[in-house]
């Protein structure tokens, strides 16, 4: 049970990664709809991994 929340957790963080990578593309460009929808799921996916503690 333990090892699949720490792979859970881990998954959720390299997804975690990937949006704000996206979301730092989105801010140089000056895409705003694109930054907001990003921060959205960024904020979603935060709950998950911190209730995954």
């Amino acid at each position: 049970m333990l090892l699949n929340k720490q792979k859970e957790r881990a998954w959720i963080e390299s997804e975690l990664v990937k949006l704000y990578r996206e979301l730092d593309e989105a801010t140089d460009r000056a895409l705003f709809s694109e930054m907001h929808r990003l921060i959205d799921r960024i904020h979603a996916m935060e709950k998950v991994r911190d209730l995954i503690l």
